[in-house]
């Protein structure tokens, strides 16, 4: 057996087929030799076998350099499982903004006086005027500026 050698990838799960599938008969009996792969695991893979070894060196992933070869003595290191992220469950947007720093967006007032609808994202008061037009029949709210109807010319 040859020396082994290392390969890197930059894929972190990479699964190269180095022999191809090949099909034939053993007297009547067909005969199907499946194919070999090469599975790389947290980037690398090591063989000593000289056809995986000559395969992977032939491949286009080689050729594109997806993979290459590396030193024994300069092979990274399989990352260690204890510096692993830690997901955590569902966060609410407010939570995230809080995290990230951001400010709170602006809230508009407690909403409607007469039944109590609130408009939380009604910066400018538009939507609130115009339930008070539609809902109530406020003329107050029509003499700021809410129309009912289109206006086509």
């Amino acid at each position: 057996m040859a020396e082994p050698v290392t390969f890197h990838s930059i894929y972190s799960r990479l699964s190269l087929q180095v022999k191809a599938v090949r099909k034939g008969f053993r007297g009547e009996e067909p005969l199907i030799i499946p194919a070999a792969l090469a599975q790389f695991e947290n980037r690398n893979y090591t063989t000593a076998d000289p056809e995986i070894i000559e395969g992977i060196r032939k491949s286009p992933a080689y050729a594109r350099h997806e993979v290459f070869e590396v030193e024994d003595e300069k092979a990274p290191l399989p990352p260690n499982p204890d510096t692993q992220k830690v997901f955590r469950g569902a966060v609410g947007t407010t939570e995230l903004h809080g995290e990230l720093g951001h400010q709170p967006q602006k809230q508009a007032g407690a909403g409607c006086p007469t039944c109590g609808k609130s408009f939380p994202d009604d910066l400018g008061g538009k939507k609130l005027r115009m339930h008070m037009v539609s809902a109530h029949r406020i003329p107050e709210a029509k003499a700021a500026g809410v129309s009912l109807e289109e206006k086509t010319e």
